[in-house]
């Protein structure tokens, strides 16, 4: 594991409270699809040992704090001669560490099943709005997967997508934190007070009440809300 231990000793030598935040993190790939794995520090072992199958990587994740995120999950490797993995399977689906999931990145968005637009691949079953549908709770993040470290590049040519015939940007993944610190980034990751953007540098909040971006609210509050909302709009208290 020399290449993770460089890997920590790169993150920590970057950090810099207050202006560049660095958070450890690696892909794993499974046949029933990839997962990109974060932790909130440098003190931790790679999990790779441990990974075996999806199982045995959220098993050995009980006692560590983690994130999971499913990764280009609405794609599948047909042409790969190094691996193959198919779109992502939600049944594997653990609501402890997997509290995120990839939005957008260059192969486009896995927003939705239908393809056109920004989305180059769909109708496998696996985009956001399916991981929705069967009933996960997830916050949307956006990145590369040029694994070059430039946030938001052009789309490489991965999966057979030509990038100056399909010109799109990389996905970004915005966090409305308390600081830029890791503590201060890595819970708001936790909570889901992240959105993810297909490359602009939008600025966005959103609230409903006293619940933030990336609450879990009961049925009661949302009734409550929209009650007053309707009062307010009537001009009655």
């Amino acid at each position: 594991m020399r290449i993770w231990e460089a890997d920590l000793a790169i993150d920590d030598e970057f950090y810099e409270p207050g202006r560049f935040v660095t958070l450890p993190a690696c892909e794993i790939g499974f046949a029933i699809g990839h997962k990109n794995v974060y932790f909130p520090a440098t003190e931790v072992a790679h999990p790779a040992p441990d990974s075996s199958s999806v199982e045995a990587l959220f098993a050995s994740l009980e006692r560590r704090e983690a994130l999971v995120i499913p990764h280009h999950t609405n794609v599948h490797s047909e042409s790969s001669r190094r691996t193959f993995w198919t779109e992502h399977d939600f049944t594997t689906h653990d609501p402890v560490f997997e509290r995120l999931i990839e939005m957008s990145q260059n192969r486009g968005s896995f927003e939705c099943e239908t393809v056109g637009g920004n989305v180059s691949f769909g109708e496998l079953g696996s985009s956001v709005w399916s991981a929705l549908q069967h009933g996960m709770k997830v916050g949307f993040v956006g990145g590369t997967d040029t694994h070059r470290g430039l946030p938001g590049e052009w789309r490489s040519p991965l999966a057979g997508l030509d990038p100056d015939e399909s010109p799109s940007v990389g996905g970004l993944t915005a966090v409305i934190a308390s600081g830029l610190t890791r503590e201060s980034i890595w819970n708001a990751l936790w909570n889901r007070c992240c959105y993810a953007t297909q490359g602009q540098r939008t600025l966005l909040n959103f609230a409903l009440d006293e619940y933030p971006l990336g609450s879990v609210i009961s049925a009661a509050a949302v009734e409550r809300f929209a009650h007053r909302s309707k009062n307010r709009d009537t001009g009655f208290a």
